[in-house]
């Protein structure tokens, strides 16, 4: 037996030596993890699909742009006309596709100034008085894409009824003239706010087709006593790199889809005087494209603004042939947007005028032009010049 234990003790001692430590706890946590993770694993391959999968992002495409909606004006039928009144009753001869906010004052009432905004000299004595809100009675219709403005049945136009009052007196009708044009409005709150409340009301205002409660605006703007015009995106020479924006007239389209695009345009809103052209070298340049713009905007009782910045444009020979009341910007007062630029700008507009005897300046509601037109408008002595709407520039053929 002895030997027998001895030879049992022997092949122990061979043996390599076992651990003889605790299991570590990590390792059973880790074990522990691991099974939880398959039995969960296990039960989601099993069942139906989750409805919760973890973290998600949602990134919204952007769609194609569409018209603006516009919260005064509704599409109507395709020049229905509305039943016509005499001009001084407003009572019932509003269209059915629009709806007016109660009516400001009109031109026997004058329009307080805000208490924070100081006095500035006036160019005329009829400077400070509103313009009646838009529309006036049997001066609109509804049209496919919204109220399209029409002759009356009195012959009453738009270009004529909805102008700001030239402010010309015996004592003034001598003195040279100058007419502003401030563009690029309706789009920026901020700058349109700017415009309208800081600049004289003899500057005429002209409206993008593209901003939201547009007609908003044109109350608000024709309450202050400027009247307004429609910017037209035309053509320019590098379409489609440069693009005047959705809607625009191109010499590819037909005479029928550019007139569509013209009644979508006309339709943003109402108590306009007539169109300027935004852009559109090239298509004022082409009279086959113009010619029915043309008829169209005479056919409304419109006047036309040329910008005068094309010297291809057929634009105003082909409104004196066809009747059309227009007139031509001679100088554009911000093409350098510093105010030492448009100071001279200014300067030289009025010794144009006083050589000419009338002249039509054209900007964009850059601030600093809107600051430099407020300072040179009340630095001029009563006969330096007289301020008037582009409308009193405006020739019939």
């Amino acid at each position: 037996m002895a030997g027998s234990s001895t030879a049992t003790t022997e092949k122990r001692r061979l043996l390599p030596s076992m651990p003889t430590s605790r299991v570590s706890p990590l390792a059973v946590g880790a074990f522990v993890v691991a099974v939880s993770y398959a039995a969960v694993f296990l039960w989601l391959w099993a069942g139906e699909a989750p409805s919760y999968i973890g973290p998600q992002q949602v990134i919204a495409l952007s769609p194609e742009p569409t018209p603006p909606e516009l919260d005064l004006l509704r599409s109507g039928t395709a020049d229905e006309p509305v039943s016509p009144a005499p001009l001084g009753d407003t009572a019932n001869a509003l269209p059915p596709s629009l709806t007016l906010e109660p009516p400001k004052p009109t031109q026997a009432e004058p329009v307080a100034e805000a208490p924070s905004r100081p006095e500035r000299p006036r160019a005329n004595s009829n400077s400070a008085l509103a313009l009646p809100p838009a529309p006036l009675p049997g001066l609109v219709a509804n049209g496919p894409h919204g109220p399209l403005p029409v002759i009356s049945s009195t012959g009453q136009r738009s270009s004529i009824v909805y102008a700001r009052p030239s402010g010309l007196t015996n004592t003034n009708a001598r003195l040279p003239r100058v007419a502003l044009v401030v563009g690029g409005l309706g789009i920026s709150e901020t700058t349109t706010r700017n415009a309208i409340d800081k600049l004289p009301p003899e500057v005429t205002l002209s409206f993008a087709p593209y901003g939201r409660n547009l007609q908003t605006w044109i109350d608000r703007a024709r309450a202050a006593g400027h009247e307004v015009l429609l910017e037209l995106p035309m053509e320019p020479y590098d379409y489609p790199a440069n693009d005047p924006g959705p809607y625009t007239l191109l010499t590819s389209l037909s005479a029928a889809d550019n007139l569509d695009r013209l009644t979508w345009l006309m339709s943003r809103f109402t108590g306009y005087v007539g169109v300027t052209s935004y852009q559109g070298a090239k298509f004022t340049a082409d009279r086959t494209s113009m010619e029915p713009i043309f008829e169209a905007l005479e056919s409304r009782g419109l006047m036309y603004v040329d910008p005068g910045a094309s010297r291809r444009s057929t634009a105003t020979e082909l409104a004196a042939n066809l009747g059309l009341p227009w007139t031509k910007g001679d100088r554009a007062i911000d093409p350098g947007r510093t105010a030492r630029a448009i100071d001279a700008a200014l300067a030289n507009l009025q010794q144009q005028a006083s050589q000419n005897g009338v002249v039509v300046g054209l900007g964009t509601a850059f601030p600093v032009t809107i600051e430099r037109i407020q300072k040179w408008t009340e630095g001029l002595a009563p006969d330096d010049i007289v301020l008037v709407p582009v409308s009193a520039t405006a020739r019939n053929g």
